[in-house]
């Protein structure tokens, strides 16, 4: 394909069984369907930086799934054109999905060196005096505005400590944690993994399934065997 273009968003589908974790069903079909769309498109995965699985949710019962739902894909003549391109997956906060974030650039994150007013500013007491301080009635607009943006950077590394450098170490300590909750596997788990399938568990599974989700290789529906 020689058009020159990219996808981004939540698939709701793994390419592999690697791609998903605490599940005890693996919907091959679905994934050698999304595969085949892959390969018909001629569209190649972007990869990505950060924590693997891009969705989580708890059951509720001390256990928790886990996937990577959530991707880039593209043409080959856009990743020739974007070489340097990449996603990332920063960690999540209040959202099952994690954000995934399309860089073109070496380094797409901000270091701290620029300007980005916060709302936590304005919680502090001292906040409109050093604003009304640091700004001159008789500057241009833009020379104050200017002055303002260096004044309040300055003030933010002594006042607040450097809050974007706070940000950046949380935000670090918080993909960690989520990095080794997706590499860890409790020992009791890992022992009923390694079990073999109960009758009674194939038949829980297979009733837990929407009815009509895609047909297995014989053509049978999950709802043709619920109603048989």
């Amino acid at each position: 394909m020689d058009e020159e273009w990219d996808v981004l968003g939540d698939f709701n589908v793994v390419v592999s069984m690697e791609e998903q974790y605490g599940y005890q069903t693996y919907n091959a079909s679905g994934s050698r369907e999304f595969q085949d769309w892959l390969f018909d498109t001629a569209l190649v995965d972007m990869g990505y930086e950060g924590v693997p699985f891009t969705w989580s949710r708890s059951d509720g019962r001390d256990g928790i799934k886990m996937a990577r739902l959530d991707r880039g894909v593209c043409t080959m003549a856009w990743r020739w054109r974007f070489a340097k391109a990449r996603i990332v997956h920063p960690p999540k906060f209040h959202s099952d999905h994690c954000a995934i974030i399309l860089s073109l650039r070496e380094q797409p994150l901000p270091n701290g060196n620029f300007f980005c007013c916060q709302a936590a500013w304005f919680a502090h007491l001292d906040f409109v005096d050093s604003v009304r301080t640091m700004w001159n009635h008789s500057n241009e607009l833009w020379s104050n505005i200017e002055s303002l943006q260096q004044g309040l950077m300055k003030w933010n590394r002594e006042e607040f400590r450097n809050i974007f450098a706070k940000i950046r170490q949380l935000l670090r300590r918080i993909e960690g944690v989520q990095r080794i909750a997706c590499r860890r596997i409790p020992e009791e788990l890992r022992a009923d993994l390694d079990k073999p399938y109960q009758k009674e568990e194939v038949a829980r599974a297979l009733f837990q399934m929407a009815p009509f989700k895609t047909a297995g290789e014989d053509g049978f529906t999950a709802g043709f065997f619920q109603h048989a």
